[in-house]
């Protein structure tokens, strides 16, 4: 199952390039968190993008920072959590699918020294959270951008990584850099392993990108009020990435594929760069 693991840089840096850790905290969807939201089995992606809001919340009260990482693992669910909170053992590096980021590290500080010494339900409450997390979303990285979330890295005479630099800012040394294009987008029906309902939220949370080999997140806006739907063709839309290499690699004409969680769900082709939504 897929499991969502709050973290801190340190220890994504530590998992990245040290080896297997425990997760000391992960949630999933569990029986209990569908009976709590009222989730059917019909709703799994809704499931999903509630329990990426949840961890990253927990991360927020209790580790200072929106760090996720998504993994594929067998877990035991906590039976008693309606926020699906689970039990897991060792997880090597290549079980981690994505990676999650805050779109708004200092606004996320801010809200959680509010927050100090709330529990995740009473948290979870609060009308400042919901609204945070309606206006802020996780942004996705796939795994091999990991680098780019921890700041800067000491390394040793051959280059490898020993440490990260604790006297990297506040802003943890993560970099974005806005690369806005056009593109043309096919979703795949929900009987082809598409999306199982539309997306009404624009833009919508972040997708996996695969263009040639390389893994990158964006957000996806219309310029219409007709969601997105299983099944599209040549759906004109915008993207948002945020890796500062998505300026060579998202090039007009350059093809790619649509990833959430482990399947793909649509293709399409990147048009001109545009401004933003």
């Amino acid at each position: 199952m897929l499991v969502f693991i709050p973290l801190t840089a340190s220890r994504l840096t530590w998992w990245a390039v040290g080896g297997p850790i425990v997760p000391t905290q992960a949630f999933a969807v569990t029986t209990s968190l569908r009976k709590a939201f009222g989730f059917t089995a019909a709703d799994d992606e809704d499931a999903e993008h509630t329990v990426l809001h949840i961890a990253g919340l927990d991360g927020l009260l209790y580790l200072r920072t929106r760090l996720v990482a998504v993994a594929e693992a067998s877990a035991r669910p906590e039976p008693w959590s309606e926020f699906g909170e689970v039990k897991v053992g060792e997880l090597p590096w290549s079980s981690v699918t994505a990676l999650f980021s805050d779109d708004a590290p200092d606004a996320a500080a801010a809200l959680g020294e509010r927050l100090a010494g709330r529990s995740l339900a009473t948290a979870w409450d609060e009308d400042e959270v919901a609204e945070f997390l309606a206006e802020h979303e996780l942004l996705w990285h796939g795994p091999g951008e990991w680098g780019t979330l921890v700041g800067p890295l000491n390394v040793d005479d051959t280059g490898a990584v020993v440490a990260i630099d604790e006297n990297r800012g506040s802003d943890s040394g993560t970099r974005y850099e806005s690369t806005w294009v056009s593109a043309s987008l096919d979703l795949r029906t929900t009987a082809d392993g598409g999306l199982k309902s539309a997306w009404f939220q624009n833009p919508t949370p972040s997708f996996l990108f695969l263009i040639g080999d390389v893994q990158l997140g964006a957000e996806i806006y219309t310029d219409d009020e007709v969601p997105l739907s299983p099944g599209d063709s040549e759906r004109a839309v915008a993207l948002l990435f945020w890796a500062p290499v998505a300026r060579d690699l998202a090039t007009p004409g350059r093809a790619f594929t649509l990833i959430y969680g482990d399947r793909e769900i649509g293709r399409g082709t990147i048009g001109e760069p545009t401004g933003p939504r």
